[in-house]
């Protein structure tokens, strides 16, 4: 017989990870799960087996016997791929100015046009016929040969079978229902998504003036103040995600209670999921999630009759009336702006009130008045300076080829940020402009494929060294964190040349590592921070100055120390860590004697004593009382004896 060991040593479970994986990419992994957890089973068979995901640091780790590992991280690099592929290729459809248009744009990677659907237009073709799926082949066979297909869906019902085929490029759908004869019992014909409703109006202006927002909050009860001060560690830093939505939390103003406060929650989010996610961050506490909802308020039939009457009113002061069509959007409770519809037949007409409706205002709120046909595409300074020769190239040829159909201006906004905006009367014009501008976008894109881009992507000192690359080539580079990638803009030969000097950079980091020290935990002696500050200097420039040291950042408010660095330098700051005493940093008296640092006074009683945890220097509890008094305190706090 087996030794019991030996009989139990093949459900030993290990680790093995696959790194570097963007959040986009990951978000869309998350929804293969449960195929992949089925493809998991027929791998490991009777072998304990599971897949988890950090989504923040862009981990995938599977748990099973390490005889298993290749094929089970063979299977999930083919799901990644598919998923990377997918990315690249989708395509989806939007109303031109708001989803449920009759016009359509198709858009693909980066958000170009790719086909502008006209009312009579479409991509998708339905075919009917017997309850049964002994035709779909058939038929299938039949449709491929008129294009490129991109998504099929079967639908079988009781009384029929239906099949939707959606197409690349709406063209192919048009000529596969104009040239494909039906078998008997089975009909094709277009699938319009949207109602053809009349596009007569080609100019439309979409107006909104202010109302009120409907938010929801949230209150986190614990059952101890230790529990809420463990919780205070955990939720402070960070951001949650719960249901899709980001919340913050803040300190409860109800100082009787044990609890915190959560000032935005989405409306998806429910109280059980609020508490799960409490609990799964802050381990081994309890807690209890209460939402609180913001009073909605309605708007009477009489109010919004008011205010269609006032929006007539300062529309007719600009054009007559018949030669527009106003309709005033009845708000449901949550809307936080009012919103109405003018449509015109006569762009001179349209333009004319556009103009004069921009500095009105209804009841004291400023009109915010756009033309539908409107889009713009935001540059930072950086960013435009690279692209602005193209830019102007591309500007001069579409205002030269559509002249008054297509106007394109620019303006800065507040951060300095340049705002190109296409503004034109014609749809077909509107979409080839907004088409034109997009492919300025377009980047090459290097992909965090390897360990050494990856620390090097999330480095502090990353942005630095992207600046002197794009600097010295006359490009921008952007550091895409959440899909792990780095985006250069700018000509052909100044991309390449970008692409040179940043593989020179990576060379010289082979051997670094990224580490955060944490400074602040159970263990840790007070003054550690400014320990390490006194050796290297407020800037830390001791430490980055030396060999091996690439980058390293203090963050005082978190009490972390960020490193990216080779091992030995690793070594010799885990060393001087770990060989820090609390006393070797103490404010020296009188033996046994601790004076307080503002009035000089030795403090006899140890329970009396005060020390700041940032330096370590000592207080009476009135000296103490008097610096946070709430007509004195500043933050952060100021010590009084080094003004740290």
């Amino acid at each position: 017989a087996c030794h019991p060991a030996e009989s139990l040593s093949k459900f030993m479970v290990s680790p093995a990870s696959i790194f570097n994986i963007g959040q986009c990419v990951l978000r869309e992994f998350r929804k293969e799960l449960p195929e992949i957890t089925m493809q998991l089973q027929e791998v490991c068979g009777e072998i304990p087996h599971t897949v988890q995901h950090e989504y923040d640091k862009g981990i995938i780790t599977v748990f099973a016997h390490s005889s298993y590992h290749t094929r089970v991280l063979q299977l999930i690099e083919g799901h990644l791929s598919n998923v990377k592929e997918n990315l690249k290729n989708a395509k989806y459809e939007m109303g031109l100015t708001k989803q449920d248009d009759n016009v359509r744009l198709v858009m693909g990677l980066g958000g170009c046009v790719q086909h502008v659907l006209m009312p009579y237009h479409y991509r998708t073709v339905k075919i009917k016929g017997p309850p049964n799926e002994d035709w779909l082949e058939m038929m299938l066979t039949s449709l491929s040969q008129h294009g490129e297909m991109e998504k099929k869906v079967t639908k079988l019902r009781k009384q029929d079978c239906l099949l939707f085929v959606t197409f690349r490029n709406p063209v192919d759908a048009v000529d596969a229902v104009r040239s494909l004869e039906s078998p008997e019992g089975i009909t094709i014909e277009p699938y319009l998504q949207h109602s053809c409703r009349d596009a007569g109006a080609n100019f439309t202006l979409r107006i909104e003036w202010c109302r009120r927002k409907r938010q929801n909050f949230a209150f986190i009860d614990f059952s101890c103040l230790e529990d809420l001060e463990i919780a205070k560690r955990f939720l402070f830093d960070d951001d949650l995600e719960v249901s899709g939505s980001l919340v913050m939390f803040s300190p409860s103003n109800k100082a009787d209670k044990l609890q915190l406060f959560v000032e935005y929650v989405g409306q998806q989010v429910t109280e059980e999921a609020l508490k799960t996610a409490v609990e799964a961050r802050v381990p081994g506490v309890t807690v209890n999630a209460h939402l609180g909802f913001e009073k909605s308020f309605e708007t009477t039939p009489e109010q919004l009759d008011a205010l269609e009457k006032q929006l007539v009113n300062l529309i007719e002061k600009h054009t007559t009336r018949g030669k527009y069509n106003l309709e005033l959007i009845p708000p449901l409770n949550s809307y936080k702006t009012f919103r109405a519809i003018v449509s015109f037949q006569d762009p001179e007409e349209g333009q004319k009130t556009f103009d004069g409706l921009r500095l009105q205002e209804i009841g004291g709120k400023p009109l915010d008045v756009k033309l539908a046909l409107h889009s713009s595409v935001r540059y930072t300074p950086a960013m435009y300076k690279v692209i602005k020769d193209s830019l102007m190239e591309l500007k001069a040829e579409l205002e030269s080829s559509y002249r008054t159909s297509v106007r394109i201006t620019e303006k800065r906004d507040k951060w300095g940020n340049i705002i190109v905006q296409i503004n034109s009367d014609n749809v077909q014009t509107f979409a080839v402009a907004k088409n034109v501008l997009n492919t300025v976008m377009q980047p090459a894109v290097t992909e965090c494929q390897s360990e050494i881009l990856h620390q090097f992507l999330l480095s502090p000192n990353c942005h630095n060294e992207l600046d002197e690359i794009q600097s010295s080539t006359s490009t921008y580079i952007f550091a895409d964190r959440r899909t792990m990638t780095i985006n250069i803009y700018g000509t052909e030969a100044n991309v390449t040349h970008a692409k040179v000097e940043l593989n020179e950079k990576l060379s010289k980091l082979k051997g670094h590592k990224s580490k955060c020290y944490q400074l602040k935990a159970p263990g840790k002696p007070p003054g550690l921070m400014k320990h390490l500050m006194s050796l290297f200097g407020l800037d830390l420039q001791g430490l980055t100055t030396q060999e091996g040291v690439t980058a390293a950042a203090l963050d005082p408010r978190r009490h972390t120390l960020s490193v990216f660095a080779t091992s030995e330098v690793h070594i010799s700051i885990s060393q001087i860590i770990d060989g820090y005493a609390a006393e070797d940093f103490l404010p020296k008296g009188e033996e046994n004697e601790v004076h307080c640092c503002v009035c000089l006074s030795p403090v006899d009683n140890p329970k009396n004593i005060f020390r700041l945890e940032y330096c370590s220097h000592a207080y009476c509890l009135d000296c103490i009382q008097s610096q946070v008094a709430p007509n004195a305190i500043t933050f952060p706090l100021e010590c009084a004896e080094c003004s740290h």
